[in-house]
């Protein structure tokens, strides 16, 4: 894959020093190029997709003042535009803390996808006190954002990645300990 020159990645930042193509050097540092890709375009998949539901907060649904609506689609604005943001970003500039930061705010808005459907957690609008329902764009930008997770684990080097694992790993397992407690059901 090309991507802004033989060795370079888009906006010409080397990614790997001495070794011709074919190298081991050349191997790995096409395989980040790839994870990088990746993760950016399911961020910016994940960008469009909330973008897509921000109309139906516009639309009067259960007979209330679509005003109260505003704070749900300003949230899903305000979510794609950083991920649409944090995807090109990701191409132009990357780096160790930036995979981290990516991770943590896509896992923040998974869980709190995961809790707004699982339970009556809505604190503002007509929805108040009723689990949302799942349309396909909102479960489509979950899974890219566990994509860019994913991706952006895999990124991480050496230690860090293990750490990111661990942390990853319990709040999978407390999720799980709260829906088995039918706290989230």
């Amino acid at each position: 894959m090309e991507l802004g020159g033989k060795n370079t990645l888009p906006g010409g930042r080397r990614v790997y020093g001495a070794g011709g193509v074919g190298s081991r050097r050349d191997t790995a540092a096409s395989g980040f190029a790839v994870l990088l890709c990746d993760a950016s375009a399911l961020s910016v998949v994940a960008a469009l997709a909330n973008l897509w539901v921000v109309p139906a907060f516009f639309v009067d649904a259960w007979g209330y003042d679509t005003v109260l609506w505003w704070s749900y689609a300003a949230l899903y604005l305000l979510v794609s535009a950083g991920q649409g943001l944090y995807g090109v970003v990701l191409l132009r500039w990357p780096s160790q803390p930036l995979f981290l930061a990516g991770i943590g705010a896509n896992l923040l808005v998974v869980v709190l996808y995961v809790a707004t459907r699982a339970r009556e957690v809505s604190l503002l609008g007509p929805g108040t006190g009723y689990a949302g329902a799942g349309a396909w764009a909102e479960l489509l930008a979950m899974a890219a954002e566990v994509g860019v997770i994913f991706f952006l684990v895999l990124l991480l080097r050496g230690r860090m990645r293990e750490r990111v694992m661990t942390g990853l790993l319990v709040v999978g397992f407390g999720i799980w300990a709260l829906w088995l407690l039918e706290l989230l059901s």
